[in-house]
């Protein structure tokens, strides 16, 4: 059962990993199950009821590149160094969309918007994201 839950506030949100860290573990609680993807938005990111077919299909891809075990999905540009550098990335198009992938350890830890792995983050990442909090 796919559903999009808003949690946070502009306070939550000051503290990126933690806040991210508490809104999958409310995910948890509200679909009982442990997989769920986080749609982390800056305050100044809105989303119109017009955009639900285009964010129906983006929604659909990103749930394809979890499945293959993409755990976190930018939903930017690259970062100038990925850019730079051919080996570091390579396109990975998911149900039609074209996405650039690269390894995790290539992300700078920032508030961008992102689609992210609950599972993954609470395992490898949070404990990390908390220390540079």
């Amino acid at each position: 059962n796919d559903s999009i839950v808003p949690l946070g506030s502009l306070v939550e949100n000051i503290n990126v990993g933690s806040a991210i860290g508490k809104f999958c573990r409310k995910a948890e609680i509200i679909s009982n199950s442990p997989d769920n993807r986080l749609l982390f938005l800056e305050k100044d990111w809105h989303v119109t009821n017009n955009a639900r077919d285009v964010l129906s299909s983006i929604f659909r891809s990103l749930n394809a590149l979890s499945q293959r075990g993409v755990p976190i999905i930018r939903l930017m540009d690259p970062l100038p160094e990925v850019r730079r550098k051919a080996s570091i990335k390579w396109n990975c198009p998911a149900l039609g969309i074209p996405w650039i992938c690269t390894l995790a350890h290539q992300q700078r830890w920032a508030n961008f918007p992102s689609v992210i792995d609950c599972n993954w983050y609470l395992r490898y990442l949070e404990p990390f994201a908390l220390m540079d909090d």
